[in-house]
């Protein structure tokens, strides 16, 4: 296998890493930081076209043959990120994006490599004849939150999910999306050089559309609302990813917030054993992956022994309803 050209279509992974490490480079260089911003304004053209329902080909991975221009791309795609980290306005999309580019190279690409991908990712895949068993957690804590990936929609054997490699796809571009946002803007100083020319980026108009309709405003209604079953799953896949990964709130009040909310529920029933070693084990699981809560479609389908219709309604303003939950 040519690390170079999975680097070039997975510029976010290990071996891009390792080969820009190799580079030793250790000055700022004007042409590449042009060259990222044309990076960047394709990716974001490109996503604004798929946002928007039209055609868009990824000619670059049957026209770039050339070893250098893959490696002139990785090193661009480095320079991009510093870019994006100057403009944090443009990171979820700019995530989205990478994501989207992943995508179509993993379409084209062979399964030894997107399992390779995967492990590297840390999502547990097993591949066979063209299939992809995701392991069920990993499934759970990655699909897309449209109707068509709800878990009712697929075979479920011996703790993994069964789909096809499209499916398979779909699922890591969420978590390739999750890792970039997470790891914007980086941490360390941003060249001057990069800074001055970030400024002058024309912001495109890109559809600001979220596709995956993630509304949040429910999850803080329910966490008022106390709810005697179906609590396990309702902290792993709502509760923890909503506090780490959407309010940005620390794992430690986090916990502290959830084991406020169980206790709560624990006044419809008491039967439970979650405790604090689980919703930390959950948190923090939210916070290295990334994963983001379920929508309220999903949540109505995946955790179908909750009354949504109650919560999606209740409104915290609404004392008649908090004395029904105080009693």
């Amino acid at each position: 296998m040519d690390d170079v050209d999975f680097a070039f279509k997975y510029p976010f992974s290990k071996e891009a890493k390792e080969l820009i490490a190799g580079l030793n480079i250790n000055h700022i260089d004007p042409l590449y930081i042009s060259t990222a911003k044309a990076q960047i304004k394709e990716m974001l053209k490109g996503l604004n076209s798929r946002n928007n329902g039209e055609e868009h080909t990824n000619a670059e991975f049957h026209n770039i043959n050339y070893k250098k221009s893959k490696i002139d791309y990785i090193i661009s795609y480095v320079y991009s990120r510093m870019i994006i980290s100057a403009t944090p306005s443009l990171i979820p999309k700019y995530a989205e994006a990478v994501a989207e580019r992943s995508a179509a190279a993993m379409e084209l690409d062979s399964s030894y490599n997107i399992t390779k991908l995967s492990n590297e990712l840390n999502i547990r895949i097993k591949e066979y004849k063209d299939e992809f068993n995701i392991y069920y957690i990993d499934y759970i804590n990655n699909a897309p939150r449209e109707d068509e990936y709800a878990m009712v929609n697929f075979n479920v054997s011996k703790g993994y999910v069964e789909l096809n490699k499209h499916q398979a796809i779909a699922v890591l571009k969420e978590v390739i999306r999750n890792i970039i946002e997470r790891e914007l803007p980086i941490k360390s100083n941003i060249p001057k050089e990069v800074l001055d020319e970030s400024k002058s980026i024309k912001v495109m108009n890109i559809n600001t559309h979220n596709g995956n309709g993630r509304e949040y405003g429910w999850i803080e209604r329910l966490l008022n609302v106390p709810i005697p079953d179906c609590r396990h799953r309702t902290v792993n896949l709502i509760l923890a990813p909503y506090l780490i990964n959407i309010k940005n709130v620390d794992v430690s009040n986090a916990v502290s917030k959830i084991e406020q909310y169980i206790e709560l529920c624990k006044r419809v029933n008491p039967d439970t054993k979650i405790n604090a070693h689980y919703i930390r084990y959950q948190c923090e699981y939210a916070k290295k992956h990334g994963s983001k809560p379920l929508s309220l479609r999903r949540a109505r389908s995946e955790l179908s022994a909750i009354d949504f219709n109650l919560i999606a309604g209740y409104e915290d303003t609404d004392k008649d309803n908090k004395k029904i939950y105080e009693q």
